[in-house]
């Protein structure tokens, strides 16, 4: 191919200036990738600015890397889908042609369809209530150890509302301090549900070691079948200490709300979603939960990679309880629906509570 054949359309020229002159300056002879099908490996690119039709090509074989759509940013994803579904819907129905380009590209199903302008239809299936996992099902809390003092924003009309009803009972559980409730050191204490949250109203970070480890005593003497401890910190560098304390049935949690640590301090005085992540990525346990409940608004990819990386049995995600008391920086359904998509399509669980009813304008361009 010679300069003089390759002719960038004049709206893409406009829409993508500076794709369009590094193009030019460096891209022009190189052909791009397609597969026997005729959907592109590489150079998606020249695709965006000058449509398949002029370019010349090289076939590789369909299981071929698609190597250069994560260097793409969202605008030029959201150009080039258009034009990859053209391609497929001439051989493939909609639902087809669409997975094709969820498998290929690591584009959700969801998101195709509303670059597509598709209507809500893309996401039926990730949205129906019916048969919907929830959250926190057979779940009790035992709390041996109570109180905080991270003071995140949105505990004040949930945890801290609750323990104002403690005043006759217990001063220290009034005020949310962390304090320790050694009575409830016994096997008796224990309600008689499958999952048990440990230290539910409260968070470990502010325990004492040494009284934590009788706690864990007691959890390995319970024999109840089908057991299984949740243990939650939003600080999750603390769990190090006591690895070798857990049952075997325990499972590990944090709270992951963003990966944006901007505007966190006006949330919460936990260490900031960065920090977070990372410690709970690296710590050496097998079985790990996060939650991001209250969901606040976040970058997608970014988000989404951080959560698959921890590797967890599964991730909780809900919306605040309590959006008019504590207003959070919220995302739309359909973005908190594309990260559902993502996770489930990395094979991870995901189970949800308080997901908003949607409405069509979640899928307004």
């Amino acid at each position: 191919m010679t300069e003089t054949k390759l002719k960038i359309i004049d709206w893409n020229r406009r829409l993508f200036p500076e794709l369009a002159a590094d193009l030019e300056k460096n891209g022009q002879l190189q052909p791009i990738l397609i597969d026997e099908d005729g959907f592109v490996h590489d150079g998606f690119k020249r695709v965006i600015l000058c449509g398949l039709e002029q370019l010349e090509h090289k076939v590789v074989d369909k299981t071929s890397e698609c190597s250069n759509i994560h260097s793409l940013t969202k605008i030029q994803k959201k150009a080039l889908v258009p034009m990859i579904f053209k391609q497929a819907n001439k051989t493939h129905g909609v639902e087809e042609s669409v997975q094709i380009i969820r498998k290929r590209y690591g584009i959700s199903r969801a998101t195709i369809y509303r670059w597509l302008n598709l209507g809500g239809q893309g996401v039926s299936n990730e949205t129906k209530s019916k048969g919907r996992e929830r959250m926190y099902k057979d779940t009790e809390t035992w709390n041996p150890f109570k109180g905080c003092r991270f003071d995140c924003v949105y505990c004040e009309p949930s945890f801290k509302r609750q323990a104002k009803r403690q005043k006759r009972n217990c001063l220290d559980c009034y005020d949310y301090l962390p304090h320790e409730h050694p009575e409830r050191l016994d096997l008796k204490e224990i309600p008689d549900e499958r999952i048990i949250f440990v230290c539910g109203n409260g968070d470990i970070a502010y325990a004492e070691p040494a009284y934590m480890k009788k706690v864990f005593e007691v959890m390995r003497k319970d024999t109840k079948k089908g057991r299984l401890w949740f243990i939650q910190s939003k600080a999750p560098m603390y769990f190090e200490q006591y690895l070798k304390e857990l049952p075997g049935n325990a499972i590990l949690l944090t709270t992951l709300e963003t990966n944006r640590d901007t505007y966190y301090d006006n949330v919460s005085k936990a260490p900031p979603p960065s920090v977070r992540y990372k410690a709970f990525r690296d710590l050496n346990y097998p079985k790990k939960i996060v939650t991001v409940e209250p969901i606040m608004d976040f970058d997608l990819d970014i988000f989404a990679d951080w959560l698959v990386s921890i590797n967890p049995l599964a991730v909780f995600i809900g919306y605040n309880s309590h959006p008019k008391e504590v207003p959070l920086r919220e995302p739309r359904m359909e973005k908190t629906l594309d990260l559902i998509v993502a996770l489930k399509n990395k094979g991870i669980r995901v189970l949800t509570k308080e997901l908003r009813k949607m409405a069509y304008r979640d899928f307004e361009k």
